[in-house]
């Protein structure tokens, strides 16, 4: 019987599938903060639209390059998983430290699969605006010695940037600025 059994054609299947990363849709190719100044805080948003029926598991790190410090970016969230059929929104925090072109590549990866899942560029141009004093001679008049005087200085900015300005106190007590 078992021999019989064996011999005779019976129903056979075939089974076919194919082994799909994640389905998703990124709101921007390009993050382009434009001109920035120096010291700055700039954000943008962007969102990711998981179009699985899976969760989509993420983690984002900036491709190494030494034209930038780590320090100037930071992404929030940078890590997480994104529901299936949802939408994340994630901001991009960046302040300038040196005065150039950035052009830095932001990946994003999962564990669970070898290969990046997409990557965006990351643009700006930081200048440090040249600031001027309006009145460039500052006249007190006649002085005396030990006596504390107080005057007003005006900065004027004539470009669209923003601009910081600091007053670095020499380590000289007997000489001291005050600004207000």
């Amino acid at each position: 019987i078992f021999d019989d059994a064996m011999s005779r054609p019976g129903p056979s299947i075939s089974i076919y599938g194919r082994v799909i990363g994640p389905t998703f849709e990124i709101s921007k190719k390009k993050i382009d903060f434009g001109t920035v100044s120096y010291g700055f805080l700039y954000t943008q948003d962007f969102e990711i639209q998981n179009k699985s029926e899976i969760p989509l598991d993420y983690n984002f790190n900036l491709l190494p390059d030494k034209s930038y410090e780590s320090r100037e970016f930071k992404i929030d969230p940078n890590t997480g998983t994104i529901p299936k059929f949802s939408t994340q929104v994630f901001r991009v925090n960046f302040i300038p430290i040196s005065i150039q072109d950035y052009n830095v590549r932001l990946i994003m990866e999962s564990e669970k699969f070898p290969e990046k899942l997409a990557s965006l560029l990351i643009t700006a141009t930081c200048v440090c605006p040249e600031i001027t004093f309006k009145e460039p001679i500052i006249d007190l008049g006649p002085i005396f010695y030990k006596h504390t005087y107080t005057t007003y200085i005006t900065f004027v900015n004539k470009t669209n940037n923003s601009s910081k300005f600091e007053f670095v106190d020499d380590s000289d007590d007997q000489s001291r600025l005050e600004a207000t």
